[in-house]
């Protein structure tokens, strides 16, 4: 069995380039969106070279490690790191193959949790940006957000049905952090969604769902007075299967619930304007998304 060779070098761009030389049997097609990230990360200071060390095999191929060392021709700063050499080239069949750690593995939390900071930065198309940043998620997780999230998942924690769904529990939660509504507001309209929920009912079509609600007509009705004009749409528009969604230009659209994609984020921001005094007693949705999120998550 041949022996490794481990040091700690430092890779600057000429040796990043002679290692990527060595790049001769690589079936692994380069992403350029992932070295500008690596390259961004590099020129702010913050890559971390110990992560993972560059390989090169005892056939003097290099094995892994080409997005590193092509993000570092990229930025031109050079980064400290450790170099494997002559290892087995079959160990290319391993390369990030081992279980991934996840959001939810870094902070030691709740999968619901990670589930509702993902709302509000998908909601403004910073998910991407932000995926891997565990001190931001961290900050929320420990933050207001989480408290919040977890008193709501206290009194429920079902979130299957639209009613009790995470992006009604997001406005809930956005409205309360963006100083609409009170905390005790926030979760007496939550208990009052709970009570309208539906149930799942079986469907001829295999692989989609349809709901029933829970309560009669008469019941349903002593429910939804006291919800404001907006909640009250919301809820019929709900109950028939859609989901109120911005499509540009001040105008408002009701997709099918079970098709829709990004089902959180949209809800969000209706349930947002059904409780945000300024809106909530109008009859329809109206006008362009606002940017309130970005302050909550921290003008990203």
């Amino acid at each position: 069995m041949k022996t490794w060779n481990v040091k700690k070098i430092v890779i600057d761009t000429d040796k990043a380039a002679e290692l990527l030389a060595l790049n001769t049997n690589n079936y692994r097609k380069v992403s350029d969106a992932q070295v500008s990230a690596y390259a961004k990360l590099m020129r702010d200071g913050k890559w971390d070279g110990s992560i993972s060390p560059i390989t090169v095999d005892w056939n003097n191929v290099l094995q892994n490690g080409q997005h590193r060392l092509l993000a570092i021709l990229k930025s031109g700063v050079a980064i400290e790191t450790v170099l494997v050499s002559n290892v087995n080239p079959d160990s290319r069949f391993f390369h990030d193959t081992h279980m991934p750690r996840r959001m939810k593995d870094h902070l030691g939390c709740a999968h619901w949790l990670i589930t509702m900071v993902n709302v509000f930065l998908r909601s403004e198309e910073l998910h991407h940006t932000h995926a891997k940043n565990v001190p931001l998620y961290k900050s929320h997780v420990d933050g207001k957000m989480g408290k919040l999230t977890k008193e709501l998942h206290s009194i429920f924690s079902s979130t299957d049905d639209p009613f009790t769904s995470m992006g009604v529990r997001a406005g809930i939660v956005l409205a309360i952090l963006n100083g609409k509504i009170s905390k005790k507001d926030g979760l007496d309209i939550f208990r009052t969604m709970i009570k309208l929920r539906r149930h799942a009912v079986k469907c001829p079509i295999k692989g989609t769902k349809v709901y029933k609600s829970q309560l009669n007509m008469t019941e349903r009705a002593e429910v939804v007075v006291g919800l404001s004009p907006l909640m009250s749409v919301l809820c019929n528009v709900l109950d028939a299967g859609k989901l109120p969604t911005y499509v540009g230009n001040n105008k408002w659209a009701n997709e099918n619930y079970v098709a829709a994609r990004d089902k959180a984020q949209k809800l969000m921001y209706a349930v947002y304007q059904a409780i945000d005094p300024d809106t909530k007693d109008n009859k329809k949705f109206d006008g362009p998304l606002s940017n309130v999120v970005r302050g909550i998550i921290g003008n990203l």
